[in-house]
């Protein structure tokens, strides 16, 4: 498989666990959000759950586009990714709140709480980078 396959490959696997992680989230707190309040603020939490997961795709482009420079560049990749999904949550988030399709509150606590649970499927996605990177040769600078 060549290098550029098997990039794409770990990427869409990076997609597929941040959906399935964004899923769990949202299974888990669809009871105690519809009970403390209402539909309203179910809907606002699947929302905020979206700002998640499209912020947490967009912070794994800067590694995709890495994979194939040596460490170093790995590492600023790494960090590139941590503000490209910081600015993605802030830029998606404050479009969504001033929106007025989902009530604030629930929608900014879900938006804080997927920040934090999509740290996990982000985190694995940039150590499986940089672990793969080192099995590489590294590439020829011209």
């Amino acid at each position: 498989m060549t290098a550029k396959a098997e990039t794409m490959k770990s990427y869409l696997r990076f997609c597929l666990l941040s959906f399935v992680s964004v899923l769990i989230l949202a299974a888990v707190g669809y009871w105690p959000t519809r009970n403390l309040g209402g539909s309203k603020a179910v809907s606002a939490m699947l929302g905020g759950c979206a700002v998640c997961l499209v912020s947490s795709w967009c912070g794994g482009l800067p590694i995709v586009l890495a994979r194939s420079l040596k460490n170093a560049a790995m590492v600023n990749a790494a960090l590139g990714s941590m503000l490209a999904r910081l600015m993605a949550v802030m830029m998606f988030g404050a479009m969504t709140v001033f929106s007025g399709w989902f009530e604030r509150s629930p929608l900014l606590i879900w938006i804080g709480i997927g920040y934090v649970v999509m740290l996990v499927p982000d985190t694995l996605f940039a150590l499986q980078a940089t672990k793969s990177l080192s099995k590489q040769p590294p590439a020829e600078v011209v």
